[in-house]
């Protein structure tokens, strides 16, 4: 569980390739299995 929430902040820090969409992909499906 804390590996997934230390993906988490590092996406979100990685607000250089936000418009990416495989990281947007990746950012939602990550919040979806946090849900």
């Amino acid at each position: 569980m804390h590996s997934i929430y230390s993906l988490l902040e590092l996406l979100n820090d990685w607000n250089i390739h936000e418009d990416d969409l495989v990281l947007r992909l990746l950012k939602k499906l990550l919040q979806e299995i946090l849900t």
